[in-house]
Order: C-alpha cells, then structure tokens, then sequence
C-alpha cells in the first residue's frame, strides 16, 4: 500500500513538474508534430475545404481555397446559389455579399489576410508573433495547456490546446471564440473537420465534408473582382479593379 502511495505521489509531482517546465515553444512544438510534422506541414502549398455551414437557422454551402503563403478565398451558397464570400491575395482583400463586391481596409483586410496562414504557429518569430505559455486549463472536462499568441499589432488570441493529443481545441480573441474537433489526417496532416465559431452576431456550426491538399487551384480567384466598393463608413477604392472572379467551378 505503501510503495503504491509513493508510485502515485511520484507520477503526480512528474506531472506538474512536466507542465511548471513547459514553455509556449515546446508546446508549438508539440502541436506542429501532432498535427503531422514540420515537413508535411511546408509541403502543403494549397488546401480546399468543401462542407456546410448552419447559421442563424439557415443551412449554407461553404468552400474555401487556400494558397500558401498569402491567398484564400471562400463562397458561401444555398442550392447552388452563391450568397456571399470574399477572397485576399497578399495586396487586397474583399468580401462579397448578394452580389455585391466590397474591399476592405484596416483591421477588417487584416483579418481577411489571416485566413491564409494556415498555420500561424510555424516560425511564428520569423513574422514578429510572440508567444506566451499560460498554465494548465479544462476544455469540456479535457486537460488542456493554455497559451497567449501575440498579433505584431498587439492583438492577442488565446490557444488551448488538448494536453494528451496536443491537438488544437479553442482558439479565443477578443471577439471570436471557436472550438476545433473531429481530427482527420488528410494529405499528411491532422485537421479539425469541425468548428463551432461564436461572434456577438451569433453562432455558426462548420462541418467540413472533404478536404483536399495541393489541389490544382484557378489564379482567378484570387483576383478581386471588378466594381468593388468601400464598405460603409470607409473610403478610398484601390488604384486598379480587376475582373469578375470564376470560382473555377
């Protein structure tokens, strides 16, 4: 009975031992093998995401195109009719809504441009990231390591990630909360094939069907399309417009 006490009493002090020397770099580290290397991770040069999206009591079709390192692009549709979106591709950034074009500018383009950075956390230093390891957390009953990622424009987010899997299960910033489940190897790396997004505007439920990596992906879509406007409340439009977008469909 004895021994067994000392044996529990070891494990447990290893335990918090591992998690008190834990640092936000053994974790990233952690994360990028689980989610399956460094080298299948860099060798990702273009991703599509094809599933649905239920939003405010609505079912939506959604595909995303990716393009390392600065392109993406995403059509959101109901029966095969397309209803919104919005693409950037390291310059410009727009979104479309019922057939309306709009650029964007400032923190809205900034956003836009994260989307295509798959993942942030590779040689987050190199692209003036800071990162910060918190402590232990609990995601939904799940031990969880908790850590800060720092924007170079001082925005902070909020990782925890699954301190057995290391998978990534919520991502929190100063508007946005999203949890990420269902991992599935693709390509040669681990994805969420399910997020649940929360904003002050609502709730939406992501459900990947599919996902392909280094697809061939249309230069197209990644051309704003001609007419854009400034979103109300902004100004200035972009020194050159381009033509209408193919989704390559």
């Amino acid at each position: 009975m004895k021994r067994l006490l000392v044996a529990f009493l070891i494990a447990a002090l290893s335990t918090t031992a591992f998690a008190g020397d834990m640092t936000a770099d053994d974790l990233i580290a952690k994360y990028i093998e689980a989610s399956g290397g460094e080298k299948n991770i860099r060798g990702a040069k273009s991703i599509f995401f094809k599933g649905s999206m239920f939003m405010s009591g609505t079912a939506l079709e959604m595909k995303m195109w990716i393009v390392s390192p600065d392109k993406a692009y995403t059509e959101i549709s109901m029966n095969n009719m397309v209803m919104g979106g919005g693409g950037c591709n390291g310059d410009k950034a727009w979104g479309v809504q019922m057939g309306q074009v709009f650029y964007l500018e400032g923190e809205m383009a900034e956003d836009a441009k994260r989307q295509a950075d798959m993942f942030p956390l590779l040689d987050y230093k190199d692209k003036d990231f800071k990162a910060n390891y918190v402590g232990e957390a609990t995601v939904k009953g799940e031990a969880a390591h908790k850590m800060e990622f720092i924007h170079p424009k001082g925005d902070t987010a909020y990782y925890f990630f699954d301190a057995a899997t290391f998978y990534l299960l919520k991502k929190e910033d100063k508007s946005t909360t999203t949890s990420l489940s269902k991992y599935k190897e693709v390509g040669g790396i681990v994805w969420p094939h399910k997020l649940s997004v929360s904003t002050p505007q609502g709730q939406q439920m992501i459900t990947f069907d599919s996902i392909a990596v280094n697809m061939d992906v249309p230069d197209s879509l990644f051309v704003m399309p001609e007419g854009a406007k400034p979103v109300p409340g902004m100004h200035t439009p972009p020194a050159d417009s381009a033509q209408p977008v193919d989704s390559g469909k």
